[in-house]
């Protein structure tokens, strides 16, 4: 399936472009803004991911995610069976996409721990580094083989299809409660709000012990935060938004370092599971320890990194801007 690759317009009717959704207007307009956006953010990604690059792979699944997250975030103020069922469809997009653009990062990484930590090599040191790792090498090149067959007959899929043309129609009339007619200033700053609470609670619980797991919970509540944050700060006028990009670049910086914790997380356990099928390759099991040790230390420098972030975004003037205002 291939969509349309012209733009949709968050434009209102009969006006010559978009129209800032203001602090006045009822949150309806907000979501329908944020559902012509979102329909023209997957647009703009789906040529590029149906030829299986690697950027537009990203974008696509990105702005799936973004969407599922903005959903969440308007719950209450959208028809809850439509929604639930929109969110449905969008994982199982992200999902398809998934697989693929996972293999992507876990290559990239290992590639950088590979040549000992620097992203690119110089003059081609470090290179001859990846050799003995080729089993690791190769058993991923023939995981992505696979995952992009799947990923294209999804894209091509008539779910898919059905899944952009609700899209098309919710942005055009939008399923609201009643609540939506209220103004964006009174109803929206509560639905960040709602978000930091739970994200900061989970972030609050965490210790240099807690498990992977657990910073990767907060990893997904920093990035609902931002995403609900990014979506309603342009509706409280200019300058609410302007005191709102401090608080939104502290939890883009704890969603990026936990995003790295959670890659490392995945590409040690990629590695251990791997080492005992290679027990007859000398070269490859000396290599795949010294990758282990590269990765385990940089997961260690994230959660360090997280543990310094984490007290500049929890100060109170960071997010006096989310105060409602009636």
């Amino acid at each position: 399936m291939t969509l349309n690759n012209q733009q949709a317009s968050p434009s209102d009717p009969g006006t010559d472009g978009p129209r800032r959704v203001k602090p006045g207007d009822p949150a309806a307009s907000a979501i329908a803004s944020a559902l012509r956006t979102a329909v023209a953010r997957l647009r703009a990604a789906d040529p590029a991911a149906q030829n299986g690059e690697a950027e537009g792979v990203h974008r696509l699944r990105t702005s799936a995610r973004r969407l599922r997250s903005e959903l969440r975030a308007f719950s209450d103020l959208v028809e809850p069976s439509w929604r639930a069922a929109l969110e449905r469809e969008l994982q199982w997009l992200g999902g398809a996409l998934g697989n693929l653009r996972d293999l992507d990062i876990l290559r990239a990484h290992f590639e950088t721990a590979a040549r000992g930590g620097d992203a690119t090599p110089e003059n081609g040191e470090g290179c001859d580094e990846s050799i003995p790792l080729r089993p690791l090498f190769d058993a991923l090149d023939a995981r992505h083989e696979a995952a992009s067959q799947a990923m294209r007959e999804a894209l091509q899929s008539d779910r898919c299809r059905r899944l952009f043309e609700s899209l098309q129609q919710a942005a055009e009339h939008p399923p609201l409660r009643d609540e939506a007619d209220k103004p964006c200033r009174s109803v929206l700053p509560p639905l960040v709000q709602k978000s930091w609470k739970r994200f900061k609670k989970d972030a609050e619980d965490l210790d240099s012990d807690s498990p992977d797991s657990a910073f990767h919970e907060v990893r997904k509540r920093a990035k609902r935060t931002r995403y609900t944050a990014e979506l309603i700060a342009p509706t409280l006028g200019r300058r609410v938004s302007n005191k709102a990009k401090r608080f939104i670049r502290l939890t883009t910086a704890v969603q990026d370092v936990l995003g790295e914790h959670q890659d490392m997380t995945i590409a040690i356990t990629e590695v251990e599971n791997l080492l005992p099928r290679h027990l007859d390759d000398p070269e490859f099991q000396e290599a795949a320890k010294i990758l282990l040790a590269r990765l385990r230390k940089t997961a260690d420098d994230t959660r360090s990194a997280f543990f310094d972030l984490w007290p500049k975004l929890a100060k109170k003037k960071t997010r006096r801007w989310l105060k409602r205002r009636d």
